[in-house]
């Protein structure tokens, strides 16, 4: 396999190339990858794989969990009270770059 140094921007934030073709391979391979490694171990690659895009994107885990995690939760907020947001960290830049990615990522797998 070659690596690339190539970067793309998403949402404003600038990623590995490379980072993302491995997360799309590892997904278009799913049955067959969940298969040989069990459900776990499947589950577990996938989730430090995709982790892996918002690192090479800048963002760091919180005390929330992983950045794409944190993301997924932060996404699912409603605040009534936005000083809220502020309480708990929220970061826009984090939920707008993972609703970009998932487009990005749809996008090459119907290819």
């Amino acid at each position: 396999m070659v690596k690339t140094s190539k970067r793309v921007k998403i949402a404003g934030k600038s990623t590995s190339v490379q980072d993302i073709i491995n997360y799309v391979n590892f997904l278009r391979g799913s049955h067959i990858i969940a298969k040989r490694m069990g459900i776990q171990s499947f589950e577990y690659e996938r989730a430090r794989l995709h982790n892996k895009i918002f690192h090479s994107a800048g963002f760091k885990d919180t005390k929330w969990g992983t950045a794409r995690k944190t993301a997924a939760w932060f996404e699912t907020m409603t605040f009534r009270d936005t000083s809220m947001k502020k309480e708990v960290g929220y970061n826009k830049d984090l939920v707008d770059f993972k609703d970009a990615l998932d487009n990005v990522i749809g996008k090459l797998l119907e290819k």
